[in-house]
């Protein structure tokens, strides 16, 4: 399955995750989703950002890619840099309760979804540049 997201960041460079609460799954989790058959991974995570936070993400920017599996499934992720936000960010849809923003050094833990793990790491060890 392939998903899309966006890295949002703040004026101190942290990073903003949104918060799943669901009976199947609670987790912080990258804003993002499913690229539908007939869109690009950028205008999947434009529109995912759009749905979930209520904000208008644009001048994307490809960092890189990462795999993973859960629960069975294969996952790839795109990840891309916002340039600007427009709109204040507000949980929109029911299984997410809450945002924040996160130092990269503090993402870690299985509170994390393993994709901001694996992004986490990325920026860390120098793979990803933001």
């Amino acid at each position: 399955m392939r998903l899309a997201g966006c890295i949002i960041r703040n004026d101190e460079g942290e990073i903003l995750l949104i918060h799943r609460n669901t009976p199947d799954l609670t987790q912080w989790e990258l804003p993002g989703g499913k690229v539908e058959t007939d869109e690009t991974e950028a205008a999947a995570a434009q529109r995912e950002v759009e749905e979930e936070l209520g904000i208008i993400a644009t001048d994307l920017h490809s960092v890189g890619t990462t795999t993973f599996r859960e629960n069975g499934v294969a996952y790839e992720y795109a990840w891309f840099t916002v340039g600007r936000v427009t709109g204040s960010p507000l949980p929109r849809e029911e299984k997410h309760d809450k945002i924040a923003y996160f130092a990269v050094s503090d993402i870690t833990g299985a509170e994390f979804s393993q994709n901001v793990r694996q992004l986490a790491a990325a920026i860390i060890n120098g793979a990803v540049k933001l």
